[in-house]
């Protein structure tokens, strides 16, 4: 009997420590994900800055030269800001890409840890009903399987957490 409690809490244990592992690595890749959405809202500010100082120097230039705002000087500064305007959605997209992409990766981990716990348990009870049942010992026969003698309820809860309950059935 003894011997069936301390599968029981060695199987809580490891479950635990899998269902938090799982946690932890969705929190660093949540923040990793922060800090590129910070340090993308950085670059774009600074790129803004250069901008407007460019269009600045170009206006100054052109009316130190006597140029007015229209005609040919002023189609290729709409140009250069068209193009200048394109590569910062370009450079936009790729830095929600990738913060996305470290998002998914983060829920991909909070499951995998939620299901190494399920698997964690699942091995726990099937080795506790086959001791509870004699299939550990010597002579007995094999018990006939982990249905005879445990029954398992799964849960699905809040956040998408899998619980995950076992009745002895002795």
């Amino acid at each position: 009997m003894w011997v069936v409690v301390a599968i029981a809490v060695s199987t809580v244990v490891q479950t635990y420590g899998a269902v938090e592992a799982g946690k932890a690595q969705q929190d660093e890749l949540n923040r990793q994900a922060e800090e590129q959405k910070l340090a993308a809202e950085i670059e774009e500010t600074k790129r803004r800055q250069e901008l407007n100082k460019a269009l600045a120097a170009n206006n100054l230039s052109m009316s130190m030269d006597g140029l007015s705002g229209s005609g040919t000087p002023a189609s290729v500064a709409l140009k250069n800001a068209e193009n200048i305007g394109f590569s910062e959605g370009v450079a936009n997209l790729s830095a929600n890409l990738a913060q996305s992409q470290l998002r998914r990766q983060a829920r991909n981990a909070r499951f995998a840890g939620n299901m190494q716990g399920v698997s964690t348990l699942m091995k726990g009870a099937s080795q506790a009903a086959m001791l509870a049942g004699g299939g550990g010992g010597g002579g007995g026969g094999g018990g006939g399987g982990s249905s005879d003698f445990v029954d398992f309820k799964t849960t699905k809860a809040k956040g998408g957490i899998v619980n995950i309950s076992s009745t002895y059935k002795g």
